[in-house]
């Protein structure tokens, strides 16, 4: 087997290259913000005549493939924490920022800190997700609001088709008491009729 530039370095040695070179990378990270930041600031961006009329987000986006949300967590992150961002990554770092808040951020960072010098290793996800949540902000109850006009309106409009419905129902009693009213004056009349007719008859059998 073809002997290899890491074989002559312990395990050990190697996890430790693995580590110092994501602070490397996170280091260009931070230059690159640096700059990034100064031609923000400077306006130094519109020399580049292409984007003169450009706002700074356009310009990154286009010329750097940065998002503006990507672009502001970094520069908070490397701002505020340089160390910390340094040291977990910007991810971790806005993601403490946005769940627990800006006033409990260095608490926070304090105790993933701690548990990484206790551990001597790098820290788990699993364990970064547990310090966060249980020092995130409450999420707050999501409220029903209800529309008393509109709920006032359907019921108003539903009362009104009831009343409707009644009237129609009550108009409909009417007219069937009629009917029926009609029917026995008219039931009475044959009953009438039929005992003069039959009156006669019962006379010449008597």
């Amino acid at each position: 087997m073809e002997k290899n530039k890491f074989d002559k370095f312990s395990i050990n040695e190697l996890e430790t290259k693995v580590e110092e070179s994501a602070k490397d990378a996170r280091d260009a990270q931070k230059m690159q913000i640096e700059v990034l930041f100064y031609l923000k600031v400077s306006g130094r961006y519109k020399e580049n005549k292409r984007y003169e009329k450009s706002s700074f987000y356009n310009y990154i986006e286009d010329r750097f493939n940065i998002r503006q949300g990507t672009y502001m967590e970094m520069q908070v992150a490397f701002i505020k924490f340089p160390n910390e961002t340094r040291e977990f990554g910007v991810g971790v770092v806005a993601r403490v920022m946005r769940d627990c808040g800006a006033v409990k951020a260095k608490s926070v960072f304090e105790k993933l800190n701690t548990e990484k010098e206790r551990t001597l290793t790098t820290l788990k996800r699993a364990k970064i997700e547990s310090i966060i949540q249980s020092n995130a902000k409450p999420k707050p109850i999501k409220k029903e609001i209800t529309d008393w006009r509109l709920m006032y309106e359907t019921e108003s409009r539903a009362h009104e088709e009831t009343k409707e419905k009644l009237k129609e129902a009550y108009s409909t009693i009417r007219k069937l008491q009629d009917q029926i009213n009609k029917l026995k004056v008219t039931a009475q009349r044959i009953t009438d009729i039929r005992t003069i007719i039959e009156k006669p008859v019962q006379q010449i059998h008597a």
